[in-house]
């Protein structure tokens, strides 16, 4: 949760531009908590908002690190897919990666991987976690 003060990343939708915005207040009164923001650069300067938690995406000091996750996100996502060759997918996965070592998943999320064993992983791969998210 955030603080007073804070300056956090803000994206309207996943894949709209980053915005720094300054945490004002905090309302956790109610069941999802909100935040009152202040907009600190750009068009949008100067303006206050009050929004849902979940588009403040971290600290501003993260913020390149967060916009080339979410780029290499979109740029997964452009990638459409036939059943069959989704089917594919998974299926080699399961073949080539045990399950105590990573699990394909289907949803909420599309192409999802839950990853066990880093280590063991880069083992299979041949090359680290990190570099493969890259």
């Amino acid at each position: 949760m955030p603080d007073v003060g804070d300056e956090l990343i803000y994206r309207l939708r996943d894949y709209s531009a980053s915005e720094r915005v300054r945490v004002l207040e905090i309302d956790a009164r109610k069941k999802t908590p909100r935040d009152f923001v202040e907009f600190i650069d750009g068009d949008k300067a100067g303006a206050q908002e009050n929004v849902p938690g979940g588009r403040l995406r971290g600290p501003w000091s993260d913020v390149a690190v967060y916009d080339e996750l979410m780029a290499n996100w979109e740029r997964i996502d452009q990638t459409d897919l036939t059943d069959s060759e989704q089917s594919a997918v998974g299926q080699v996965f399961d073949l080539l990666i045990p399950e105590e070592v990573a699990e394909y998943e289907w949803s909420p999320v599309r192409y999802a991987t839950r990853i066990r064993e880093r280590e063991a992983l880069q083992a299979l791969i041949g090359i680290t976690v990190d570099d493969l998210l890259v």
